[in-house]
This record gives C-alpha cells, sequence and structure tokens, in this order.
C-alpha cells in the first residue's frame, strides 16, 4: 500500500507518529509538500492505495491572484478523481475550521464543499470537531472517524531535569516559569500572553515567561517590540531543534497556549508529554474533549483575556504537584502507538487494530 500524505511537512512529528505502525507493516509514504507535487504523486497511487489530505492551505492559498489558485484548486481535485477512478481511496482529516491566513476565501469554501462530497473517510481529532465546525460546514457523520490526537512519548529526547533546563536558559531564582512553544504566529495570542504575564508580575514578581519558537517576518517587529518592553522574558524567535525542545519545557512549571482561534491544539500533547499542564482558551472543540482535566485549566476568551489568562495560570501554579502528575498519565494513556495502530486499522491493513 502506498499513502500519498499532503501536505507533508517534515518538521510535524504527529505524521510520522501517525504513519509508524503503517509503515511498519509495509506501507509507503509518498510526501508531497506543494499542491504541483502532489498532483504529480497522484499519477503513482492506483488499487488499494491512500491520498490522505491533511492541511488544505497549500491547495489554494500561496498563490497571488484568483486565478492561479483555481487552477491550482482544478488540478488538485482532477488529480484526486482520476487517482479514485483507479481505485484509490481518498481521506481527509479536519485539523482546521479553516486555514489560518486566507486570501481566496471563496475557493476554500468550495473546496472544502467538494472535498466533503468526495472524501470517503473524513478523520476528526476531537469528538467536539461537528459542534465547532457546524458553523462553517457539515461533516457527513456517515464519513467520520475519530482517531484522537496522542502524546509525542518517544519522539523527543527527554534527559534534562527542571534546574539543568533553567540553567542552559539562564534563569535564576525559583520563581513560576510559563512557557510557549511553538510558531510564533498572529493567531497564537502572543500579545495577550505577554499581558497576562504583566499582570501575572504583580503577585509573583520573580515570574518568567518562556516563548520560543519561529517568529515569521511579518510578526517579527511587534512581537519583538513586546518583549522588549515586558522584563522577565527569555525569548528565542528561531525553530527549537529537536534535541532542546525538551530544555524548554522542563524548564517550565506551566505552558500557556492562548490561542485567538483554533479547532485542535499539537502544543497541548507535547507538554503532557513532559508531563508539563497547560493553560487553553475554552473554545468549543477543546472544552468538549477536556474538560475536567486536572492538568488543564480553561478561561474564557473576551476583548482583554489577560486577566483571564492569569488567573488560569495561577490555579495551576497553585496545583502544580496534582496537575503535572495529571499530564505525565494522560500521556501515557494517549499513546502514539495507540493512534498509529487506529489509522493502520481505518485504511485496511492486515491484522491492524480497527477500533
Amino acid at each position: 500500500m502506498r499513502i500519498l500524505a499532503f501536505p507533508y511537512y517534515t518538521d510535524n512529528p504527529y505524521l510520522d507518529m501517525l504513519y509508524a505502525d503503517a509503515v511498519a507493516r509495509g506501507a509507503t509514504v509518498i510526501p508531497a509538500t506543494d499542491v504541483a507535487g502532489a498532483v504529480d504523486a497522484m499519477a503513482q497511487v492506483g488499487p488499494g492505495d491512500v491520498i490522505h489530505l491533511h492541511w488544505t492551505t497549500p491547495i489554494c492559498q500561496p498563490f497571488a491572484d484568483n486565478a492561479s489558485a483555481k487552477s491550482a484548486m482544478h488540478a488538485f481535485t482532477r488529480g484526486v478523481r482520476r487517482a479514485k477512478a483507479k481505485g484509490a481511496r481518498f481521506i481527509w482529516t479536519v485539523h482546521n475550521v479553516r486555514p489560518h491566513e486566507m486570501p481566496h476565501a471563496r475557493l476554500e469554501a468550495r473546496l472544502t464543499r467538494w472535498i466533503l462530497r468526495h472524501a470517503d473517510d473524513i478523520l476528526v481529532l476531537s469528538a467536539g470537531t461537528h459542534a465547532a465546525v457546524s458553523a462553517h460546514f457539515r461533516i457527513p457523520a456517515r464519513k467520520c472517524t475519530l482517531i484522537a490526537h496522542s502524546s509525542y512519548l518517544g519522539l523527543y529526547p527527554d534527559v534534562i531535569d527542571r534546574d539543568s533546563a533553567r540553567r542552559r536558559l539562564g534563569i535564576i531564582g525559583d520563581g513560576p516559569v510559563v512557557g510557549f512553544l511553538g510558531e510564533q504566529r498572529g493567531y497564537k495570542g502572543i500579545p495577550d500572553l505577554i499581558a497576562a504575564f504583566r499582570v501575572l508580575r504583580n503577585t509573583h514578581p520573580e515570574a518568567i515567561l518562556l516563548l520560543a519558537g519561529r517568529v515569521r517576518d511579518q510578526d517579527r517587529a511587534d512581537i519583538l517590540r513586546a518583549v522588549a518592553e515586558q522584563p522577565g522574558i527569555v525569548f528565542s524567535g528561531d525553530r527549537v531543534p529537536v534535541d532542546d525542545v525538551q530544555v524548554w519545557l522542563r524548564a517550565a512549571d506551566v505552558m500557556a497556549f492562548p490561542y485567538l482561534t483554533t479547532l485542535n491544539s499539537g502544543s497541548m500533547f507535547l507538554a503532557a508529554t513532559f508531563g508539563r499542564p497547560c493553560v487553553l482558551p475554552a473554545v468549543t472543540s477543546l472544552r468538549a474533549d477536556f474538560a475536567g482535566e486536572a492538568w488543564l485549566r480553561f478561561y474564557e476568551p473576551t476583548a482583554s483575556p489577560a486577566a483571564a489568562i492569569s488567573a488560569a495560570i495561577e490555579a495551576l501554579i497553585d496545583d502544580l504537584p496534582r496537575a503535572s502528575a495529571a499530564a505525565d498519565r494522560f500521556a501515557r494513556v494517549h499513546s502514539p502507538e495507540h493512534m498509529s495502530a487506529q489509522f493502520s486499522g481505518l485504511i485496511g491493513l492486515p491484522g491492524s487494530q480497527t477500533t
């Protein structure tokens, strides 16, 4: 069996975790990163093979003009139809309600409707996905399969302890440390997190905020200005090497991800992998699946959420041993092996898990 994975981002370990069991059973993953490469690769798939679409952004949105975006969309849909006519199976995973940057919104809506009609299977990462996307599109329930996002256990080195990690980052003292790890983009709420940290320092003057992850050129000036204006921030605007992920997570007590919009959060699963509790916005999809988890605190998003984010961080700091232990247990229960076996079952590999 061949699995055409599109887009396949080499720096996203979720994809490797998802396909690991299938590869161990003899499947071959064909990676494609742009729409032209995906269309070319579709000629290689045939009976029993799988086209697995993840994020739809690369199909229409990278193009400067509408005509080019429309041409790319038609090339993609033609390629899928031809592959399906040869016996290939078309699967879509709903990672987002819609792309975070969307210059071609009407084309994206058309593309989504086409995918919903022609996908043989639709994967959702949380039970709350249906309710979260219902205002934008309706997913046919008969096509849906829930394969929940896993932790990242075994994917990253984890040999450094808390004190050593803090020394690596130049952190002095024993005040609470709040972390953010991931690409620092506009929708991820970095200014709100910095504002919340400012509130937190009123009661914890020795608190530290860690901000680590690639900053895009269009966001860099604003983020650097906000960081410079607020004492107590340890900042890296570059992509974090795999071996250093443990440093940023082990140095933190609590992780905070104040997304302005989100459907799922791989970052919270990464945090759990290192036993780190998280602060998250109380959006439908996350709260529906994870309300009651002792390692999570949700805040209600508002126009000025700094106080609410700070209060959620304080609540975790006050409950840190229990919350950290709960995060660690969650990561072990939600293992990559289980998720990967479920995917193998969905695509029908012999002897694989089907539930």
